[in-house]
């Protein structure tokens, strides 16, 4: 699953629209839409915007289901 489905989702749970996410991010509409229509979010970028959200990145072994960090 891409970053940008994730946010998507994420937005859609919260009840945020991608405007209202431009304005919480300090980026403007165009970008955050474009990152999101195109699908090329940078990781960085999207755990800033999730963390904006409330949600983290965790990345958990799969073999042990111990998270990494």
């Amino acid at each position: 699953m891409s970053a940008s489905t994730l946010i998507r989702m994420a937005l859609k749970e919260k009840g945020i629209s991608q405007k209202e996410l431009a304005e919480l991010s300090g980026l403007s509409y165009q970008t955050i839409r474009t990152k999101l229509y195109r699908d090329n979010m940078p990781f960085a970028d999207a755990e800033k915007i999730l963390d904006l959200l409330g949600y983290k990145i965790v990345i958990v072994d799969k073999e042990t289901k111990k998270p990494l960090l």
